[in-house]
Parts: C-alpha cells; structure tokens; sequence
C-alpha cells in the first residue's frame, strides 16, 4: 500500500464512511490522533503506517487494504503527490479524527 493512497483512503472513511469506526474504534480515535501529531506531516511513510497499525489493531486493517486498492480503480484522487497530500489531506486527517469523535460522542449520550 502506498502511504498517500492509505491516508487518502483513511480520511475519505472519516468524512464519508463514519460507520467503519463503530461500534468500538472510534472510543480510540484521539490516541490515534496524538500518535499521528508526534509524526512530521511531511513523513508520509510514518502517518501511513500509524494508521494501518491502528487499523490492524481495530480489525480494520483488511478494509483499508481493500480500500487502497479500489481507491485506484475505482474513485482516484485528482492528485495523489506527496506535496498536494501533506497539504491537504495531512491536516484534514487530523481535523477528520476529531471531527468525528467529538460528533460521535455527543451522539452517545
């Protein structure tokens, strides 16, 4: 997998696909966020393997292999350069992440 394709794939599952990280996973979204902000943005390899050893953890981790490889064929990005992900889609990953927990944990209670 290649680190732009998994990030990409991750950050459309945040805004598209919120479903994905229940009924469980999303409870550790913000430690996934804290790993991810102790990583550089420009260390694409780094992020992407975070989130695939997050994804592993979360029995997500064969989706987002099934994600990267359909993301070519089915949906691909515009641009996929490491410039245009660690300027867009690095800091979207984050906002994604807590995003997502904030909207799930209100809907919780």
């Amino acid at each position: 997998m290649e680190p732009n394709t998994v990030i990409i794939v991750f950050c459309r599952w945040l805004e598209d696909n919120p479903d994905l990280f229940l009924p469980a996973a999303w409870r550790d979204l913000p430690q996934l966020d804290k790993n991810l902000a102790e990583i550089p943005n420009s260390e694409l390899f780094f992020i992407a393997h975070t989130i695939g050893k997050w994804c592993g953890q979360h029995n997500l981790g064969e989706k987002l292999r099934v994600g990267t490889d359909r993301l070519e064929i089915d949906d691909p990005p515009d641009n996929t350069s490491d410039s245009f992900v660690i300027e867009n889609y690095v800091p979207a990953l984050h906002q994604g992440i807590s995003d997502l927990y904030n909207e799930l944990i209100e809907s919780s209670f």
